[in-house]
């Protein structure tokens, strides 16, 4: 929608649905507390449905070599981050990434403004592609700031990856820090350095 006329107007449109009497659900908690906070009313009740993950096509032997191979899902927009694993990488030390093997930048955006100097940027035909990406991988890193739920990291953990993830909100659902992942604040490039040197 850019960043203009359209883009006012469906914002309006949707804080005017918010006053609908109707049901609601909600793909998590985060999201709830952010709506009910937005919307100013406390009358409508909490009625979860997770999303879905489609078990048949993420669980099945990993793809291994020997090399640290990371992906990511990598989106052009700002809000998704992509920018702050950039930086991360750019200040990797050099013995990191010697251990370092495939970067992939899972993406159907344009990702020209962006530089993926050593990464492989891959545009999916469709799940079980992204799934095989996942299984070859060790590390799957999320860096949006915000999620609603944050459906990548869970699936890339179903597909036995070590997952690094930015404290988005929707993903507290299923992200424990430093029990099933490790978790760094939104845009902190420090951070996200700190995780990956960690996990490495």
């Amino acid at each position: 929608l850019g960043n203009g006329v359209l883009l006012r107007l469906y914002k309006s449109l949707t804080k005017l649905s918010y006053s609908y009497k109707c049901k609601y659900i909600f793909n998590s908690k985060y999201v709830y507390d952010k709506y009910c906070t937005i919307s100013k009313r406390c009358d409508v009740p909490f009625k979860l449905v997770h999303p879905a993950i489609n078990e048949t096509f993420i669980l099945s032997p990993n793809e291994r070599n020997h090399k640290i191979n990371i992906c990511l899902v990598a989106r052009r927009h700002p809000w998704k981050g992509l920018r702050t694993f950039i930086e991360a990488y750019k200040y990797l030390d050099d013995a990191i990434k010697e251990k370092l093997g495939v970067i992939s930048l899972v993406s159907h955006d344009d990702l020209g403004a962006f530089d993926t100097q050593g990464m492989r940027i891959v545009v999916p035909k469709n799940d079980t592609e992204i799934a095989h990406i996942y299984r070859s991988s060790d590390i799957f890193i999320s860096t949006s700031w915000w999620e609603g739920f944050g459906l990548p990291p869970i699936e890339a953990m179903g597909c036995g990856c070590a997952v690094i993830t930015s404290d988005s909100g929707g993903v507290n659902e299923y992200a424990i820090p430093n029990v099933n992942c490790l978790m760094y604040t939104p845009r902190n490039v420090a951070e996200l350095i700190h995780c990956l040197k960690t996990l490495i």
